[in-house]
């Protein structure tokens, strides 16, 4: 045991690359069962309308492409009528729901277990596909719909996997009915790459482990190696909860856009995202910042820095909640960014208040900690500013706007305090 430690501490490599091939080797095992043979199955489709009395002469009408909705399962209330118009040369379907007498406050139609086209073929479809592949953008919605309070729609694609039947593509937009206009949410979500976000969680998964394993080695052996094993972790679960899971309108879906699933759905709201973009976006930040945090502070701070790690996580639950309540239980704000922005505040606040290294910066690690940080707070606050200022949003995206902004005036305010307390204390 003493000649192996001497040996690694003579040669630091050696555990770095240990890492390395433990990884790949776990991931290899992955790929070649998991993520190898996936073939799109079958298409579900699913209008959610809330009503608030009568609803008559209101005709919804979707595209979907590639999909024969003649041959779907469907399930409707009292007072709706489906009409289905297949064409096969233009390789879609056109859905049309039409509401007449219709008297619940509910109203849930879902087409299940759609098949492809006779004249698609399953290896003509790509599993990784762009999200303007299956359907045509937002339903059309015509007729009287003042009665209604709000529109939900969801269409899923799913593919046989060697880990079972998982969803691959899903898009969705809900809409709200105020002073007799029909608005559509800022935030339409949807789900596609999955493939591309498996390979990631999985080369995520193998590196956790690897971590891990090397962190207990490493522990045994007295060697003062660390690995951000921690931040692997949290982003193994994200990419696994997108792919497994999927958005945030998913679970909505699932559950008939329930008060319980909203409430739900605000409580783990950082681990769920509204698309891809917005999952490897914030994944990129969250393994930068989350890796420095347990690389770097740890030196000043030890487990404590972990603190600072999940600080924000109670705000970024709590302004998702915030935004389910203004906005009558109807808008939910998902996503991992208010915890990246914490991160990077933690890290710029340590940076100026640890006097041994502000202004110093003694070491690249001090570089590249600061210009993540600032990077993240003042340049995404900027984004936002201009958007305020130059472009027409809603409510909603003032409202964020404006909680992001209120962290980037909080940072200043305390680098403005720590600099003149610094200059104090010289004097």
């Amino acid at each position: 045991m003493k000649g192996i430690r001497k040996a690694i501490d003579r040669k630091k490599v050696v555990v770095p690359c240990l890492f390395v091939l433990i990884a790949i080797s776990i991931f290899s095992v992955f790929y070649f069962t998991l993520l190898t043979g996936w073939t799109i199955e079958q298409a579900e489709y699913k209008l959610i309308v809330k009503a608030k009395g009568y609803v008559n002469n209101l005709t919804v009408t979707y595209w979907i492409r590639y999909f024969n909705a003649s041959t779907a399962e469907i399930t409707k209330p009292l007072g709706i009528r489906i009409d289905i118009v297949v064409d096969s040369s233009n390789k879609n379907s056109k859905v049309q729901i039409v509401f007449e007498n219709f008297t619940d406050e509910l109203a849930v139609v879902s087409f299940s277990n759609m098949s492809l086209l006779a004249n698609i073929p399953v290896s003509g479809i790509p599993v990784d596909d762009s999200s303007a592949k299956f359907n045509y953008g937002s339903p059309a919605v015509e007729g009287n719909w003042r009665n209604c309070t709000n529109f939900f729609f969801h269409l899923s694609i799913s593919a046989n996997t060697a880990v079972g039947k998982i969803r691959v593509y899903a898009s969705s937009t809900e809409s709200i009915v105020t002073n007799n206009s029909l608005t559509w949410n800022d935030y339409p979500q949807s789900k596609d790459r999955t493939l591309t976000v498996a390979f990631w969680a999985f080369m995520l998964l193998s590196s956790t482990f690897s971590a891990t394993s090397i962190t207990v080695l490493s522990s045994l052996l007295k060697i003062r190696i660390k690995f951000p094993a921690i931040t692997l972790a949290i982003a193994t679960i994200m990419c696994m909860v997108y792919v497994l899971i999927g958005v945030g309108n998913d679970i909505l879906s699932s559950a008939n856009v329930s008060l319980d699933s909203r409430i739900l759905l605000s409580l783990f709201s950082d681990f769920f995202h509204s698309s891809y973009d917005h999952l490897m976006g914030n994944l990129l930040f969250f393994l930068i910042g989350g890796s420095l945090i347990e690389l770097w502070l740890v030196r000043f701070y030890g487990r404590r820095c972990y603190v600072w790690y999940c600080a924000s996580i109670p705000v970024s639950i709590g302004f998702s909640a915030l935004g389910l309540v203004k906005s009558g239980f109807f808008s939910i704000s998902t996503g991992a960014s208010l915890w990246c922005i914490g991160i990077a505040l933690a890290l710029a606040i340590s940076i100026i208040g640890h006097k041994e290294n502000f202004m110093k910066l003694k070491s690249a690690m001090d570089i590249v900690a600061l210009l993540i940080s600032g990077y993240l707070l003042f340049g995404s606050t900027w984004n936002y500013l201009s958007t305020i200022l130059i472009y027409y949003y809603s409510n909603t995206t003032v409202m964020i706007s404006i909680f992001h902004l209120m962290f980037a005036s909080i940072f200043t305010l305390v680098f403005v305090f720590f600099v003149f307390r610094r200059k104090k204390e010289k004097v």
